[in-house]
């Protein structure tokens, strides 16, 4: 160690753990308030950390700061002492601040007190609490928490590592649970599986299509009704032959599955237009044709087994009948009526 009227170190900037143990925070900004209030020689050099008197070996003389590093350099050391601090047997020391932050004294650790006959004990003013920091226990607190960061840092990847391997296991672990709760499904299981539904897919569309024809049948037996019904009307207001009814029911069949065929709406449909066109050109004469029908098959069986004589007895009995109605029917007429009538 330099000589005591040298500089020396006595302190660091930092966040340090104090006698009382507290952990306490020293700027460089506290420390050159600290150096800029004190007065040469007021802060005493002692051994140990005494409270209110304790002999006093020599005087700060005067406090610089370097970078973070507070030094300080002594006047008026007792010899007795400086021998002891160079022959290494104070090799710690300590700072204390008063509880303004101004120093108090700088300690010397390590042996005990020198007996220097002459000093006289210093007087420390009651200044409340002071705060004692030790060189040697800060760079011993310094050193621990570097090398409990040190350890921090290599504990923690070998934690995530840790975390990641865990992590794996567990999703492996899931997965295969997951693959043993499925049932496994063989090729030929599969192939029979499709069979079957490709067989339901047959039924159904075979269900589908019986119906669809029944339907078909349903409606095409309505559509004979209805076109029948229309026909009927049409005889009853004079205005169509009976013996056009079927050919009539016919020809509307047609044109309803030309309408089909064209997807047309009902209302631009042909049928539509054929039904407004007969509406138009036949003149309703409810007389016109009373007493004549659609011959029957009876009728025209017993039309062939008539002679001429016979068919031309009962055309004229056809003609004398329309006349005394007031319907005019020409004799040739009323013949083809006897023959497909049987009249």
């Amino acid at each position: 160690m330099p000589g005591l009227t040298d500089w020396f170190d006595v302190f660091r900037c930092g966040t340090h753990l104090d006698h009382s143990g507290k952990w306490r925070t020293f700027t460089e900004a506290d420390i050159d308030k600290a150096i800029a209030s004190y007065q040469s020689d007021s802060a005493p050099i002692v051994v140990g950390h005494p409270t209110l008197n304790a002999p006093a070996f020599g005087w700060i003389q005067q406090f610089r700061r370097q970078g973070p590093t507070l030094q300080a350099r002594c006047s008026r050391v007792a010899d007795e002492f400086a021998d002891l601090v160079k022959r290494g047997l104070y090799k710690n020391r300590s700072i204390s601040f008063n509880s303004d932050g101004t120093f108090r004294h700088v300690g010397f650790l390590g042996a005990a007190a020198p007996a220097v006959k002459g000093l006289e004990d210093i007087q420390f003013a009651d200044k409340g609490e002071f705060i004692t920091m030790d060189t040697a226990e800060t760079v011993q607190t310094e050193q621990a928490a570097a090398q409990e960061q040190a350890e921090e840092v290599q504990v923690e990847p070998e934690a995530e590592a840790k975390t990641a391997e865990s992590e794996a296991e567990m999703q492996s672990s899931r997965a295969d649970a997951a693959q043993k709760a499925e049932p496994e499904v063989s090729l030929s299981d599969l192939e029979s599986q499709q069979k079957q539904f490709q067989e339901t897919v047959k039924k159904l569309e075979s269900q589908i299509k019986s119906l669809e024809n029944a339907l078909n049948v349903e409606q095409e037996k309505n559509r004979k009704v209805e076109f029948a019904a229309y026909a009927d009307e049409l005889i009853r207001e004079g205005r169509l032959n009976p013996v056009a009814k079927t050919p009539l029911v016919c020809t509307m069949e047609g044109l309803f599955a030309s309408d089909q065929a064209n997807f047309a709406a009902p209302e631009n449909s042909v049928l539509n237009s054929f039904k407004s066109f007969l509406n138009i050109a036949l003149p309703r004469n409810p007389n016109l044709f009373i007493g004549f029908a659609a011959p029957s098959e009876e009728c025209c069986a017993s039309a062939e087994a008539l002679t001429p004589r016979e068919v031309a007895i009962k055309a004229r009995g056809l003609v004398d009948e329309q006349a005394a109605k007031g319907c005019c029917l020409d004799l040739g007429r009323a013949v083809r009526m006897v023959m497909e009538g049987g009249r």
